[in-house]
């Protein structure tokens, strides 16, 4: 069984960012302030559906450039160490 994950993108309303994890099947929300912990959330999501998922991103719109691009950085400097070895 797949599931389907939406992460959005937000401001936090202190000068940082944080995604905001749901479970479309369950409606579960998780919040995450790093990558690191959206990492390990999407993992253990994930667990139930043998890591079968898909994740449907989006940001908000008063999602800062800044924020927008750290973000993005992040994720691709995580995908390059998780494929460094392919």
């Amino acid at each position: 069984m797949s599931a389907t994950f939406k992460a959005h993108i937000q401001e936090n309303g202190l000068g940082g960012w944080f995604i905001k994890i749901t479970d479309l099947q369950t409606q579960e929300e998780i919040i995450c302030n790093t990558l690191d912990e959206f990492s390990t959330q999407i993992e253990f999501m994930g667990a139930p559906y043998n890591n079968a998922i898909e994740v449907q991103w989006s940001k908000a719109d008063n999602l800062t450039p800044e924020h927008f691009y750290e973000v993005k950085q992040q994720m691709a400097k995580i995908n390059k160490e998780l494929h460094q070895d392919d």
